[in-house]
């Protein structure tokens, strides 16, 4: 049986650079088609973790919330670091 988890990462009150920084440590942390799932509070930080995502080939989904924020999921691939360079 393969267990897949999500991870949950609430970073709206933070700035640039560091809501790029925890997705990509998150993914790093997870397994194998885990999702990591960060709500964002800046339109630059989505557009910073969006850019990553598609320069390492990492599938993602963008929601835009009430309120001013964004909840972008990321899946992290299988069988390899899941795009997630050290």
């Amino acid at each position: 049986m393969i267990c897949v988890a999500t991870h949950y990462l609430d970073l709206a009150d933070e700035v640039c650079p560091v809501p790029l920084l925890r997705v990509q440590e998150a993914l790093r942390q997870a397994a194998a088609g885990d999702t990591v799932v960060a709500r964002l509070g800046h339109a630059r930080a989505v557009r910073n973790v969006m850019e990553w995502a598609e320069r390492e080939g990492i599938s993602f989904t963008v929601r835009d919330e009430r309120g001013g924020t964004w909840q972008v999921s990321l899946r992290k691939n299988g069988g390899d670091a899941g795009g997630v360079r050290p």
